[in-house]
């Protein structure tokens, strides 16, 4: 692999990071330790959640993206 090679893959990388959604909305699968379940995918991802949101199963959780993880804010209403 060469040099350019590395740095394309690199800057790949980090504009497919930048351009994902700050807000993500999934269904919450197990409710602790929170997983939910992205729209098209199967496996249910694990996340964090305020203190103040009390996820229940079935429920749409509303996601924000901090760095490389989600947070779970609450839910639709």
């Amino acid at each position: 692999m060469s040099v350019s090679d590395v740095l394309l893959e690199v800057i790949d990388s980090r504009i497919r990071r930048a351009s994902k959604p700050a807000v993500m909305f999934a269904e919450v699968d197990t409710a602790s330790p929170l997983t939910v379940t992205f729209p098209g995918d199967t496996a249910a991802v694990p996340v964090s959640r305020l203190d103040s949101y009390t996820p229940t199963i079935g429920d749409t959780a509303v996601l924000l993206r901090v760095g490389t993880r989600f947070v779970a804010i609450g839910d639709l209403a």
